[in-house]
């Protein structure tokens, strides 16, 4: 016995050392695993940010969000960046501004001129044979008697623009503009590209205008007739006006009120998809345009006091002379009159430079159709796309000084491009934009990117304390052999302790067995229980994970389970369900003991002699095999059963299942440790070598099963093993041929 002893010692022991030394590739291959969940989960995150980043850009251009940026921010640093630079808007030598200031106010003693007053003014510009003339007012009433003020004007024969005011609501007290003057009509504006049949379609769907109702437009007094054309002063905001609003006479007619601006080119041409001033493409876009602001001191010293005329004029009413006005009124300007300059009555409005006078705004735009300066603005979301996409992959590829290095020289450099777009070559690129969607995508990347590196230092702080672990466990592995043995020494104590059951004698049920320990300590266990009356015959077998220490621990807590349970509930044994309540306990315990460390397989089978019936259940354990007596050897039935292994999870939910078992049936129950389920068709085989006795030869189909697999495989036996061959009789009193005893155990050792 010392000498099996401890040649079972010397077999664990080289197990243990063969797993120790494979574990350093278990731990390559354990953590490899893990670093690349945490690459793919880093891939899957920078993928899903660039990819909603992506999608958020595409609703960003002429978004409110983008709009109010731009108004707040945008416009004054674009402006002024290119004030600095020299690069701003100059006023084109055509435009001749004239204001009434406060020395004109104070010259002619009152706030307003009258209709005889403009038609001086008007008369003494028209003698310079100006191209057209501007006034930044709408004139909303007249003078009594003014008929002959009115032929006056109307004699100068140069085109006379005014302003008109389009409104939400409907004022009682005006009358609305008529839009069926021929300045309104389309056919003027658009290019001949688009067909008659299709003007009332284009005008209907062009993304081109503003559209707005005629009925609540305003202007000049119906009494002026002809004399002034009216044309739209009002603008969409600080940034951008509509250049030409797409009024909706009726259903079937519209009208186009270009703004004040523009109205006075020589050619205003609409394509489909772009309209042009003087040939000048405007970079129309979204029904809006850019407003390129000449800066208002530029403006101011090239501007003349209307005092300065009306002085000449003065004169010449003394004097019957003519006085010129040729140093500054030259033939072909375009005259801009400012009605309103002097305090107190001059509107205000948001510009780059501030709150300015507002006539710059269309003083701005005509200085653009005169000259040419328009600002074309880029809106696509293919740029914010190329932002994001390059910021994505600067963070996630390189370290992250570098990456934080790059994210900051990248968002100058995007400001530093929009800046010099929109000083030198009059094109507005949403850098703002780019640089905040480049910064929320860098820093989100690069905070995640943190996080997967704490997290790869944390595995390689773990990967050290492992592979440290087994290190020391190398060192001492040789030192603790005397331990294994002393354990081993105890471990058969407690596994002679707890050895399984011996066979019974159950009058209705004749049980052959075998059973076989691979070392002193068994990882098998077996018990019988019989109720009280007689009704239920009760067998569990369970097939430790392990041998040695574990495996004996393992099997005390079968027995002392066992033990508690029929102590606490003596009736338990008389229950049907007596399998169950004993699996759910055993389960709990292994697992507070082990943690999923501690685990064995469980079978039970309940024979119920009286209703011939057989009540099972299994968890994780070789199914049992039943023949029928009138059945052919070849076609048993396997009563197959899936559950997890006790002491692998918290609790476990089984349930009995039940068969027939009549005078005649056989049932074979059995460990791993005799492989049948893997070498069935061998086991059918030694079946027929002893079909009539092979129920009481457990031993012998033991040999049969692994002389087979030691010829084929060279594999010899290496696991305890527990084979039952249940026979249900109807002889009563029978006792078991081969009766399994602790002696029996140590010699089959």
């Amino acid at each position: 016995m010392d000498k099996n002893l401890n040649d079972g010692i010397k077999v664990e022991a080289k197990v243990s050392k063969d797993i120790i030394d494979n574990l350093s590739t278990d731990i390559v291959q354990k953590y490899d695993q893990k670093f690349s969940k945490i690459e793919k989960n880093g891939l899957s995150f920078y993928s899903t940010l660039t990819v909603l980043a992506c999608l958020t850009a595409m609703f960003l251009p002429n978004s409110r969000f983008e709009s109010y940026l731009n108004e707040k921010f945008v416009t004054f640093v674009e402006f002024n960046s290119r004030e600095l630079l020299g690069q701003s808007a100059k006023l084109s030598p055509k435009i001749k501004v004239l204001v009434k200031d406060d020395s004109t106010v104070s010259y002619i003693g009152k706030p307003f001129l009258s209709t005889t007053d403009w038609a001086d003014l008007l008369e003494f510009i028209g003698k310079h044979k100006p191209k057209v003339i501007y006034i930044d007012k709408i004139f909303p009433f007249i003078d009594p008697n003014s008929e002959e003020v009115v032929k006056r004007i109307e004699k100068i024969g140069i085109p006379i623009y005014v302003g008109a005011s389009i409104h939400r609501q409907k004022i009682s007290t005006r009358h609305n503009l008529d839009m069926s003057d021929n300045i309104y009509q389309p056919q003027n504006y658009l290019d001949k590209s688009i067909e008659d049949g299709e003007v009332r379609s284009f005008l209907k769907w062009s993304k081109l205008f503003a559209r707005k109702d005629s009925q609540h437009i305003y202007s000049r007094h119906s009494d002026y007739g002809n004399i002034f054309e009216s044309a739209n002063i009002s603008y969409f905001s600080q940034r951008y006006i509509h250049p030409l609003v797409n009024v909706k006479v009726n259903d079937d007619d519209y009208a186009l009120l270009p703004h004040l601006g523009i109205v006075g080119a020589n050619q205003i041409s609409v394509y489909p998809d772009r309209i042009l001033v003087n040939g000048n493409d405007i970079g129309i876009s979204n029904q809006k345009v850019l407003i390129n602001y000449v800066n208002p001191e530029k403006i101011l010293t090239q501007a003349k006091p209307i005092q300065n005329i009306l002085s000449r004029i003065q004169e010449e009413k003394e004097t019957r002379t003519y006085t010129s006005y040729n140093e500054f009124l030259k033939p072909g300007d375009s005259v801009f009159i400012v009605p309103s300059f002097f305090t107190g009555a001059t509107d205000f409005k948001p510009t780059p430079y501030g709150d300015q006078f507002g006539a710059l705004i269309p003083m701005s735009v005509l200085n653009s159709s005169i000259g040419g300066g328009w600002i074309k603005e880029v809106n696509s979301p293919f740029y914010l796309f190329g932002v994001i996409i390059i910021t994505s992959l600067a963070a996630a590829i390189l370290l992250p000084l570098f990456a934080w290095a790059f994210l900051t020289i990248f968002n100058l450099f995007i400001i530093a491009i929009g800046i010099y777009a929109f000083s030198y070559h009059d094109l507005a690129m949403p850098w703002l934009m780019s640089s905040i969607l480049s910064i929320l995508v860098g820093a989100l990347t690069l905070a995640f990117k943190s996080k997967s590196e704490i997290l790869k230092n944390k595995v390689v702080e773990e990967m050290k304390f492992e592979t440290e672990t087994i290190a020391q466990e190398k060192l001492l592995f040789e030192q603790n052999q005397r331990v294994l043995l002393k354990e081993k020494k105890e471990a058969s104590i407690i596994a002679s302790a707890f050895s399984p059951d011996p066979i019974p004698a159950w009058g209705s049920v004749k049980i052959s067995g075998f059973h076989r320990c691979f070392d002193a300590a068994s990882g098998d266990w077996f018990c019988f229980e019989k109720s009280t009356d007689g009704n239920y015959l009760h067998h569990i077998m369970c097939d430790i994970t392990g041998h040695g220490v574990q495996a004996a621990l393992i099997v005390s807590t079968c027995k002392a389970v066992l033990n508690t349970l029929k102590l606490n509930d003596p009736n338990i044994i008389n229950r049907k369900d007596f399998s169950v309540k004993y699996l759910e306990m055993l389960n709990n315990i292994l697992y507070d003991q082990g943690r999923s460390n501690h685990m064995t397989t469980f079978l039970a089978v309940t024979i119920e002699p009286a209703a011939d019936k057989i009540h099972y259940l299994s968890c994780a354990h070789p199914p049992p095999i039943l023949h029928r007596k009138h059945s052919d050897l070849h076609r048993p039935m396997i009563l197959r059963m899936r559950h997890d292994p006790l002491g692998f999870l918290p609790s476990v939910k089984a349930k009995i299942l039940t068969v027939d078992f009549h005078e005649g049936d056989k049932l074979v129950i059995y460990t791993d440790g005799i492989p049948i389920n893997e070498n069935f068709r061998v086991y059918k085989q030694f079946l027929e070598s002893n079909p009539d006795n092979w129920s009481e030869l457990p031993r012998a189909l033991y040999k049969f099963i692994w002389s087979h697999i030691e010829t084929k495989y060279g594999r010899a036996a290496d696991d305890d093993v527990s084979l039952m061959i249940m026979e249900r009789t109807e002889v009563k009193n029978l006792t078991c041929e081969l009766p399994i005893d602790k002696n029996s155990v140590r010699k089959s050792s």
